[in-house]
């Protein structure tokens, strides 16, 4: 998946303070309690992507083991 000379996009948020991004995984199905809860959400899942030389892309997508991968309209786990 990694290549040298691919191009490396990372999908996430950027830090409030200084450089870099974070939340580049799964961002919703997180239980009710947990820390994460109210940044449950839906559309806002990061990613890393490679892009191959014909054009194509490589992506990872990843989730903590805790999180659910059937949420409701607000992103929390049914």
């Amino acid at each position: 998946m990694l290549a040298v000379g691919r191009p490396v996009l990372v999908f996430g948020e950027p830090f409030d303070t200084g450089l870099g991004v974070h939340n580049i995984h799964q961002n919703q199905g997180d239980a009710y309690g947990s820390q994460w809860w109210p940044e449950n959400g839906i559309w806002q899942d990061g990613a890393t992507m490679t892009r191959r030389p014909d054009g194509r892309y490589d992506v990872f997508l990843n989730k903590f083991s805790g999180q659910k991968d059937h949420t409701d309209a607000a992103g929390h786990p049914i």
